[in-house]
């Protein structure tokens, strides 16, 4: 009777112990877009947010086409230190997790994907004379594909296909991944995703945890202000397009200063070396510094052979700012087609302000050069004296709402209505109209 009492005593506890974890949480994390320094912030904000909240799990939903490899790693080593089961989620159907994406992907405790969602093609990519090529420099090649297989290893994952992802730029969809055993789940949205992961025991970094997701509540954690501002200037295209229109605007407000253009200038140019986190490439910015230098000197000297030499600076500065080529493991991952995109879009505003800036400078250089363009047919017409002007002394009048040189044997002061009658060069011959008051020289 005794062991009887024991017993239900025993499963009461349990059955207490398990509806206490199945009321536990599940934080959701979605990122969507490009792998950047604002991403990393997030996942960290998340995982705090998921201890304070007693989270049972993190569903990490993915929908990237690459990013900063050194954000990615460090994000890999977040998830890999959580002691909570990080559920890495390529959704919603038709989704993406290529490059950086895949490497986050494989680093996660659980991974998963929608039905038709996509993962692969890692491997970097550089522009030359043919084209986007595949890098083959086994510095960088051996370093990513060195992380992704031993990432695979850690989770009892498929190697080699984790391999084939940088070296040949695999590619699989939901059902492939997991028939090749490159994730553990495909599941239609997160409560199928829930239902499949209850009961699995996941090793951590404090430890196995068993989770109970079945019917769990899913608490979505939003960015926090100051993420979300370094998300929106760390954004490659728009960090580049800010330094772009800074330099420009610092270039004409240092040419016609008083407007505030030089301020707005730096204002900008520092939101954007602020975004990349400094990471720019050393080239790019000389090159965009003397073609800075060379405008401005034009601005003062008429447009030359100095002003094509600074545009064409500008515009190859510009090109190096773009994720492209890159020469190490910090540097970016991101598939052909989206790095053709950065660099269209990096490179049209550039050569459209270098346009614009071609059409100014030409205007002011005709400006510089053209002979004042004022009809010799003035005789008869009336000024204004704005300084005296007697015989042998020449002061000014205003003729057509410009000021004139002008002669007169006529004492005649300021405000005094005159009219013109001859021109010898750019001295106007002037006199008193009928009616104004005038004196001679003796008179």
């Amino acid at each position: 009777m005794r062991a009887l009492l024991t017993a239900l005593v025993l499963l009461a506890l349990a059955g207490q112990s398990a509806r206490a974890q199945a009321a536990q949480p599940v934080v959701e994390l979605s990122v969507d877009g490009d792998i950047t320094r604002a991403t990393d912030m997030y996942l960290e904000e998340g995982l705090r947010a998921a201890e304070a909240r007693g989270a049972q799990a993190v569903i990490l939903k993915l929908n990237t086409p690459g990013g900063g490899l050194a954000e990615t790693f460090s994000i890999t080593e977040r998830i890999g230190n959580s002691a909570i089961p990080v559920v890495g989620y390529v959704a919603p159907r038709t989704a993406n997790a290529w490059s950086a994406g895949t490497i986050i992907l494989l680093s996660t405790h659980v991974a998963a994907m929608a039905p038709f969602s996509v993962i692969g093609s890692s491997q970097p990519v550089e522009l030359g004379a043919g084209g986007f090529t595949p890098i083959n420099d086994t510095k960088v090649i051996n370093a990513i594909v060195g992380k992704l297989k031993a990432l695979a290893a850690a989770h009892g994952r498929n190697e080699s296909a984790a391999e084939a992802f940088v070296t040949q730029n695999l590619n699989l969809d939901a059902q492939h991944a997991l028939d090749a055993r490159v994730v553990e789940v495909v599941a239609g949205d997160e409560q199928d995703l829930l239902r499949q992961l209850d009961g699995r025991t996941i090793a951590t970094a404090n430890g196995n945890v068993t989770l109970h997701t079945a019917g769990a509540p899913i608490e979505p954690v939003n960015p926090g202000l100051r993420t979300e501002l370094i998300a929106l200037f760390s954004d490659p295209l728009l960090s580049g397009l800010l330094l772009l229109v800074g330099i420009y605007a610092l270039i004409f407000g240092l040419g016609a200063p008083g407007h505030g253009a030089e301020v707005a200038g730096v204002v900008l140019i520092l939101l954007a070396l602020g975004g990349m986190g400094f990471n720019v490439s050393l080239v790019a910015l000389a090159l965009i510094a003397l073609g800075a230098i060379l405008l401005l000197a034009e601005l003062h000297h008429g447009f030359g052979v100095l002003g094509a030499a600074g545009i064409a600076c500008i515009i190859l500065g510009t090109l190096f700012l773009a994720p492209l080529s890159p020469t190490g493991p910090a540097q970016w991952s991101f598939p052909a087609q989206y790095q053709a995109q950065v660099l269209l879009i990096l490179a049209l505003p550039s050569l459209l302000l270098a346009g614009f800036l071609v059409f100014a400078l030409l205007k002011v250089q005709q400006a510089r050069r053209r002979k004042p363009a004022i009809s010799t047919e003035v005789v008869g017409l009336e000024a204004h004296v704005t300084a005296p002007v007697g015989p042998g002394k020449q002061g000014f009048v205003t003729f057509r709402g410009e000021e004139w040189q002008a002669v007169s044997e006529w004492e005649l002061q300021p405000g005094q209505r005159v009219v013109v009658r001859g021109k010898d060069g750019p001295v106007l011959r002037v006199e008193p109209t009928g009616g104004e008051p005038s004196s001679r020289p003796g008179a």
